[in-house]
């Protein structure tokens, strides 16, 4: 009999023990942190070399999740022609929520993964006549990179990701005779972090 009791006890008390030394994300005891800074994008626009500056920021949890935002606007100039030859320059930017998973961030070379659900706005404004034409854009972003911790505070990284636009309406499809490939598709990302996680 005392050696069923004493069974009993250490089946109950060894998941117990487990289970109080489990660690969360969400634990106060978990890691936390944080960073921000700027981000360079080179992609195509309008098939030519394009460039989109901006930044990024978020929060860390347990040096493995982080949730935060960015915006990005590009900065060098294209010009679309309409059908009744009118020149247009491309204007584009979009900024939203960023989701990050994080892969061993204390080691000097490591990975993430993200992914960016944003808005944004295409604009079409006019240099030789035609008038200004302007569209309001979903983008859906995710992007890989290797990271390098340069110091404690700073890291630097190269990316590679792909853009994904929602479909332009048949007015501005028509008007300029072009698709989505304008702004979406591959880009190669640098960034760098400032911040401690």
């Amino acid at each position: 009999m005392k050696r069923s009791i004493l069974t009993a006890t250490i089946l109950l008390v060894i998941p117990l023990s487990a289970h109080a030394q489990t660690e969360t994300i969400l634990s106060r005891d978990a890691e936390k942190g944080g960073y921000g800074g700027p981000t360079v994008k080179f992609m195509q626009a309008a098939g030519d070399f394009g460039l989109l500056v901006g930044g990024q920021g978020a929060f860390v949890w347990g040096r493995t999740f982080a949730v935060g935002g960015g915006g990005w606007g590009l900065t060098t100039e294209h010009t679309i022609t309409d059908q009744a030859l009118n020149d247009y320059d491309l204007d584009f930017g979009y900024g939203g929520i960023l989701f990050q998973y994080l892969r061993d961030p204390g080691k000097v070379v490591h990975w993430d993964a993200e992914l960016l659900v944003a808005w944004g706005d295409i604009t079409f404004r006019p240099l030789n006549g035609g008038t200004r034409v302007e569209e309001t854009l979903m983008v859906f972003e995710p992007a890989a990179h290797a990271m390098l911790n340069i110091s404690e505070g700073l890291r630097v990284g190269l990316g590679f990701g792909y853009r994904f636009v929602t479909r332009f309406s048949d007015t501005v499809k028509t008007q300029f005779d072009i698709s989505e490939s304008v702004v979406d598709g591959y880009s190669v990302n640098v960034t760098f972090r400032f911040g401690r996680y």
